[in-house]
């Protein structure tokens, strides 16, 4: 359930960057009222803000809720399997086991520290982020075909 803030916290992020850079207030009038908008063609310009936005929207929600991540994908993880030693890096044999979130909270915490929770979170976000900008720009331009 604590999950679905990423959504949450990815579109608060992009309208909060669309108000702080302006592109909400770039169609409107003096008096506030929104004028017609130009066409999707016209606004092509603008796409690659738009595609940056969507990008760093994502970067900015993957990393706020990636401790989620962590713990959800150690709680579906096998409990016995193999992994390498970050001491000696010799390959060991371990038992995993999580009696729930908490618990697992606080292993995490306790074996690996706070970066633990942050294990892979850059290469994520260089996964995550260019998909988002994409449908950040489709969504502008549906935007604009509806509003037109």
């Amino acid at each position: 359930m604590m999950l679905t803030s990423h959504g949450g916290v990815q579109f608060a992020t992009y309208e909060k960057l669309k108000h702080v850079f302006g592109y909400k207030e770039k169609f409107k009038r003096g008096d506030g009222r929104s004028s017609q908008l130009p066409s999707i063609w016209e606004r092509m310009s603008e796409s690659a803000g738009y595609l940056i936005m969507g990008g760093v929207s994502k970067i900015v929600a993957s990393t706020t809720t990636y401790p989620l991540q962590v713990v959800k994908s150690r709680l579906q993880q096998r409990a016995k399997g193999f992994e390498v030693s970050p001491e000696d890096g010799k390959l060991r044999k371990f038992k995993r086991e999580y009696r729930g979130f908490g618990d697992a909270c606080s292993k995490i915490l306790k074996r690996e520290g706070w970066r633990g929770f942050y294990k892979g979170v850059w290469i994520n976000s260089l996964r995550v982020a260019p998909n988002s900008a994409v449908t950040f720009c489709v969504y502008e331009a549906c935007m604009d075909f509806l509003e037109s």
